[in-house]
This record gives structure tokens, sequence and C-alpha cells, in this order.
């Protein structure tokens, strides 16, 4: 069921939905979630494996409760949303008691399969709200993505978009360190501003992956 941390944003959505389409019938809705895959360690135990399983279920929670497939007395329907939106980083995938699976762990899923998945029980169109990673890893983890959102689309999966998030360098959000990442690059002092050529490169590559598989 979905936790009660979940239900004063989850409910609040759908309030705010409602009165959205009362002013604009034709207007758009989508979700923002992330997704997530958890594994159970080699040779966990039971109750490890039960573990990670429940975590992994935990992803579903908040499109559930909107649709009305869980608590339906907090008004949930299944047009609650149009696109459902996900995030997806690189260090989405983890093994149950926390340590992040590295790009290259056999036991990474593939984001085509993830989508694919998704489509299957929500019937709904995608939109990636968010992805991203930091240097020196940005351009090769927009790669990664386009080739296996390219690979989503040939496989019927309705993926109608890609955000990169951050487009540009930031403050770490605990630290203040300087984040660098994204299509723009700041200098030292967060004012001077240059396009990094080789995520400028890579993001058109996968446009045109995209364009070339979309239906």
């Amino acid at each position: 069921v979905a936790t009660r941390a979940t239900r004063p944003r989850d409910t609040a959505f759908l309030a705010s939905a409602a009165a959205v389409r009362r002013a604009d019938p034709d207007v758009t809705v989508l979700t923002s979630e992330p997704l997530i895959v958890v594994k159970p360690r080699p040779r966990s135990s039971k109750r490890s494996i039960a573990r990670a399983a429940l975590k992994q279920a935990s992803m579903h929670e908040a499109w559930d409760l909107l649709l009305g497939r869980i608590e339906p007395e907090l008004g949930g329907h299944e047009g609650a949303f149009d696109i459902l939106g996900v995030n997806w980083y690189p260090q989405n995938q983890w093994l149950v008691h926390g340590r992040k699976l590295e790009l290259d762990d056999s036991r990474r899923e593939s984001l085509a399969d993830i989508l694919a998945r998704l489509h299957d029980r929500y019937g709904k169109p995608l939109l990636m709200t968010e992805t991203g990673d930091e240097e020196p890893d940005c351009a090769s983890w927009l790669h990664r993505v386009g080739r296996e959102a390219a690979a989503a689309i040939t496989a019927q999966v309705p993926l109608v978009g890609i955000c990169l998030y951050p487009v540009m360098d930031y403050a770490g959000w605990e630290n203040d360190r300087h984040c660098e990442c994204g299509l723009i690059a700041l200098g030292p002092g967060f004012e001077e501003r240059r396009i990094r050529p080789h995520v400028r490169d890579a993001l058109r590559l996968m446009a045109h992956r995209i364009a070339s598989c979309a239906p």
C-alpha cells in the first residue's frame, strides 16, 4: 500500500490536476517519479530477497494510488494523468543494502526492458522527465540512454521525449560542491558559461537515433 508520506502529495496531485482540467479540458497531465531497480545480494537470505522485492514494488506506489489501483477511497482513477514521467540516472540501480550497481554489472537491467514493462502495466505514453550524469561520464551516459531509448521505441514502446537534467553545472545540494554536468559548463564562480561540445554531440546523436526509429 502507499505510505503515509505519499498520501498528501498524491491527493494534492489529484485535486490540482482536476482543477487544471476544469480550466482547460485539453491540457495534458504528466507525472514524474524515479525508476529504480533493487536487487538482492548474491546468496541472500529469503528475508533479504523479500526486502529487495518490497523495495522494488515501491516504485509503483504513487502511480497505482493516482490511478485508483490502491486505496481507491482517496479518489484515484485511470484518467488521473495522461503521460507517465520517469527519472533515470546511473545510480538508480542498486543492491538492497545500498551499493550502487556499476554500469558494467551484469545484474543491471536494460532501460528498454523497464520501459516496456511499465507500458504493459499502465498502458500510457512515457516521457523521460530527467536523465543525465556528471563529468567525465555525461556524454557516455547519454549515448547509453539514446541506444536503449531507441530500442524501446523500436519495440513499440510509446516514448514521447527525453529531458536532459540538469542542463548545466550546479552547486551540490548537500555540500555546495561544483557539480559538472549537462550541456552548459560554468566557470569557477558559476558565472562564465560555455557549451560542452561532446555533450552537444551526444544529444544530437540521441535525437538522430530516436528520429530514425520513430514510427
